[in-house]
């Protein structure tokens, strides 16, 4: 019987403090990795080409990183990646 993988996810948020707590959070449950976070759009995308993970969660309250464009241009990159909000 194989082991299941871990969901990959690229966790996108200007707040440092965000970005570790999610990370703590996911990476305590046995079917979650986090396996890069991003500060800003620049990052984020480099993250995505480099860590290619299953899933982003992209934080969309911020001054600092537009969200609504980032999840466009996510978008436009992958229609079935999922995108937590």
């Amino acid at each position: 019987m194989s082991t299941p993988t871990a969901t990959r996810l690229l966790v996108i948020h200007p707040s440092l403090a965000v970005r570790t707590f999610l990370r703590t959070t996911f990476d305590s449950q046995s079917d979650l990795q986090v396996v890069a976070t991003a500060d800003n759009e620049d990052c984020a995308f480099t993250k995505l080409d480099e860590a290619l993970p299953d899933m982003v969660v992209l934080g969309l309250d911020s001054s600092k990183i537009n969200g609504d464009l980032v999840h466009t241009l996510l978008r436009s990159r992958s229609k079935e990646m999922p995108i937590l909000l």
